[in-house]
């Protein structure tokens, strides 16, 4: 009799197991942006982007309004979104920037190259929008950056995680048009 009643509970646990809901994988991609023009100048790296530590984790967070947060703990990045965001800037910038000019991630740095320091001071969803608060500055390999430059910018966003993620890939588009833009000759 306890065996039958250990075996009824071990179908019921596995039964139980195979309906729990499949977690979700977001990941980043870059946009396109305005093709490359000018002449191929100093090579660009960079290194890293920092983002707000309360995004920074595995579980899809974003910040729905004043003082609130949404953590979604069925849907996950598929790598730290630092390196997410890094890698998709870096191909948003190679668009935007004439052939050669931007180093893939990890690259060494490169005598006379610059180095561009980003960082997502904030990323938020409300109504319907997305909106992003970044700062980046570009300096020399060996020296300090220059004084950091604000960006605020605007997307619509739908209300889905999907959404969401592709609203910040657009908005990291915007960013690389105006990285972009400022190094233009």
């Amino acid at each position: 009799m306890i065996a039958r009643l250990t075996l009824v509970a071990a179908l019921l646990m596995l039964a139980a197991c195979g309906h729990s809901p499949e977690t979700q994988f977001l990941t980043l991609d870059p946009v396109p942006g305005a093709s490359a023009v000018g002449r191929r100048g100093a090579t660009l790296r960079v290194p890293s982007i920092q983002v707000p530590p309360e995004l920074d984790r595995v579980e899809f967070a974003r910040q729905t309004g004043p003082g609130q947060m949404k953590v979604d703990d069925l849907v996950h990045w598929s790598a730290p979104l630092g390196m997410l965001a890094r890698n998709t800037l870096i191909l948003d910038l190679a668009q935007r920037l004439p052939s050669g000019t931007v180093l893939p991630p990890d690259a060494a740095a490169r005598p006379g190259g610059l180095r561009a320091t980003v960082a997502i001071v904030s990323f938020g969803t409300a109504g319907g929008d997305a909106t992003m608060t970044a700062t980046y500055a570009f300096g020399p390999e060996d020296g300090a950056a220059a004084a950091p430059r604000w960006a605020e910018l605007r997307t619509p966003a739908g209300q889905t995680p999907v959404e969401t993620a592709r609203a910040f890939s657009t908005l990291l588009g915007l960013l690389a048009d105006r990285m972009a833009a400022d190094l233009s000759p």
